[in-house]
């Protein structure tokens, strides 16, 4: 090494921020609802074939929406019915 290097500071792990969105694994137990994106209401299965033989659609009866995305709620759906 020469000595013209200069000395960089690493900072430490702790203090490094983490950009990247944090990874959540779904319980199984847990029976959690599915949402419309749009009106953030329940959505159903479009089609008796939906999921078995053909990718898994879902529709909403309040905004008419149809697709492939859904927003899943975080609370328990049990805990929910009995309030």
């Amino acid at each position: 090494m020469s000595s013209d290097a200069q000395h960089v500071e690493t900072p430490d792990v702790g203090e490094i921020e983490d950009p990247s969105p944090k990874i959540r694994f779904r319980r199984r137990g847990l029976r959690r609802q599915k949402l419309c994106p749009n009106c953030l209401s329940p959505v159903q299965p479009a089609g008796s074939l939906s999921g078995w033989l053909l990718p898994e659609e879902y529709s909403c009866d309040k905004c008419n929406y149809r697709g492939h995305v859904f927003v899943e709620s975080v609370g328990d759906v049990k805990a929910r019915e009995s309030s």
